[in-house]
């Protein structure tokens, strides 16, 4: 890959699918187009396009729970 282990092409470019062909390419010598390597990772490999959820990881749910049972009420009923 041209950016090293670590570059990460953005999700729904075709970045990804130009990376994963020259790597295919490179380890077998067969050249696929972009339409066989998502038919070779979503068909033969079972892989699926996987969106990060937009949570922060510091969520603390029983927090937000309390928030909502006190503190929204009072907020939503004003003065």
């Amino acid at each position: 890959m041209p950016h090293g282990a670590q570059y990460t092409p953005p999700i729904g470019g075709n970045g990804w699918r130009k990376s994963v062909g020259a790597v295919v390419e490179r380890g077998t010598g067969v050249v696929l187009s972009r339409a066989s390597v998502w038919r070779l990772l979503t068909g033969r490999l079972g892989w699926s396009l996987q969106r990060p959820e937009r949570r922060a990881v510091e969520r603390d749910e029983s927090e937000i729970a309390r928030w909502i049972a006190h503190e929204w009420p009072r907020i939503k009923k004003g003065p």
